[in-house]
């Protein structure tokens, strides 16, 4: 789950629940929440509060003066046979550019080149319902973002039993990590990274 806060609307993706991950489930308050797709630990709206509007279809429209675009794709190599389908989201406030791939399975070059031009990328690293640490920097080499922050790969909180990678595949050999301790970070808009950075959060 990511909560995104800019100074007049809060964006939320994926809304956790407890299914293999032993974390508290805290309320949260939104302006906008989307919804990568409707696997049950990715969509708990049960946490979701405040008078938002919900987007979790493909398409394009401006909410709370975001322009926001879903595009759809695939959460497995088989065109969602397996696992369904994946929406990507892409978003621009004040400038700037972001995507959230949420669980990203599959992708292509053309795929790609609808994302268009993307300064933060919040992508899949982990591997086996997602995405490898290999693809994601196939994506990552594509799109050059200024920040990469990994997601969706196993820590210690995690539950042993799901077979995904930790992030050490994704950053090793890599010298451009960031560390922030909490679950937060900010990113001033008007003054990104002038390399690509990796931001990792110790939870």
């Amino acid at each position: 789950m990511f909560l995104i806060e800019f100074e007049s609307v809060k964006i939320l993706f994926d809304p956790y629940s407890d299914i293999g991950y032993p974390l508290p489930l805290r309320p949260v308050s939104c302006d906008i929440c989307v919804l990568s797709h409707k696997h049950a630990d990715h969509s708990n709206l049960n946490i979701v509060g405040g008078a938002y509007t919900l987007k979790d279809s493909e398409g394009v429209s401006n909410v709370c003066g975001v322009n926001l675009k879903l595009i759809k794709s695939f959460h497995d190599r088989k065109m969602g046979a397996d696992r369904g389908i994946n929406h990507i989201s892409v978003f621009e406030y004040d400038g700037v550019r972001f995507a959230h791939l949420g669980d990203l399975g599959a992708y292509d070059a053309a795929l790609l080149k609808s994302l268009g031009r993307i300064d933060v990328l919040m992508i899949p690293v982990g591997g086996y319902y997602t995405i490898d640490a290999y693809d994601a920097w196939e994506i990552v080499r594509s799109l050059n973002p200024k920040i990469i922050i990994p997601m969706h790969y196993k820590t210690e909180k995690l539950d042993p039993r799901i077979p995904i990678d930790t992030v050490d595949k994704f950053i090793s050999g890599r010298s451009n990590l960031t560390y922030f301790e909490g679950g937060s970070c900010e990113i001033k808009l008007n003054d990104l990274p002038k390399e690509e950075s990796i931001y990792l959060f110790k939870l």
